[in-house]
């Protein structure tokens, strides 16, 4: 058990060694949320949100799990970096947040300037992640930008969103691109507006297709478990379209050698790794 346990948490680096192909293993958290993780990087991105979002028939983290991210137990641990889009509740919340980034003291979070202040405002110990934070600058809605954090060029563009009345709601949103480890990933909520930057591996996106044109769509942000269960069923006969209904459920995405992006189940692959061993 322990062999196997073990060998699940660094399946990534084992089939990037044995195989040569390039691995990306996809965690759906919830709500519009996802763990990405590559055989040296850990990137959560939208993944601490708040229970607010149930109201909408969206699939929410337990709080057991809520919990592990907020105290950074596994997999939440040695996060590196934390993307979130929007100060939306489906996609932030505050106090994971706070608890995510003093548990990993390591992980640089990009976000938006409302991200900040709330942050800012509603922690004691703010400072103990104040330097970590890094909110790039765009002024204007369809402004582009590049940052690097931790080693990770992150190409960031900004598209308008809907505010809530009487919130703080920055009314925008942020898109983000980056390669991770040789796979060029992209988390766009607004796809329309979303400008591409290179040849996509892998898109979080919320449509079946894309304009955008990537080798792979995860499909996100679904609402209405009737929705859901209909996308569930339609997308198991659609190769190049990855759906993860189900809270912490989990796929290995693997590039291979002639650029193709297929999706593995962990267990499979788990399997195929300890017969050859």
């Amino acid at each position: 058990m322990k062999k196997i346990m073990f060998l699940t948490l660094m399946l990534t680096g084992v089939v990037s060694l044995a195989t040569g192909c390039i691995p990306t293993k996809v965690t759906y958290i919830g709500s519009a949320g996802y763990l990405l993780e590559s055989p040296n990087k850990k990137v959560l991105i939208d993944a601490p949100f708040a229970d607010f979002v149930k109201q909408f028939e969206v699939p929410i983290a337990s709080a057991a799990t809520q919990d592990n991210i907020a105290n950074g137990i596994v997999p939440f641990n040695d996060i590196d970096l934390i993307l979130i889009s929007h100060s939306h509740p489906g996609h932030f919340d505050y106090t994971l947040i706070a608890g995510t980034m003093k548990a990993n003291p390591d992980a640089k979070l990009v976000g938006t300037a409302a991200v900040y202040n709330i942050l800012a405002s509603t922690m004691d110990d703010f400072d103990l992640i104040a330097d970590r934070i890094v909110v790039p600058a765009l002024d204007i809605d369809h402004q582009t930008t590049n940052v690097t954090v931790d080693g990770i060029e992150i190409y960031v563009s900004r598209s308008p969103h809907w505010s809530r009345p009487g919130t703080t709601d920055e009314g925008y949103l942020y898109n983000y691109a980056f390669n991770l480890e040789g796979n060029e990933i992209v988390y766009a909520l607004d796809q329309d507006q979303y400008v591409k930057r290179a040849d996509i591996d892998i898109l979080f996106g919320s449509t079946l297709t894309s304009s955008l044109e990537p080798k792979h769509i995860v499909l996100d942000h679904q609402n209405g478990y009737a929705n859901i269960a209909n996308l569930a069923e339609q997308t198991s006969t659609m190769p190049e379209v990855t759906f993860l209904p189900a809270t912490m459920q989990k796929v290995l995405l693997i590039k291979h050698d002639d650029g193709s992006i297929l999706e593995h189940d962990i267990g499979s692959v788990l399997l195929k790794y300890l017969r050859v061993n």
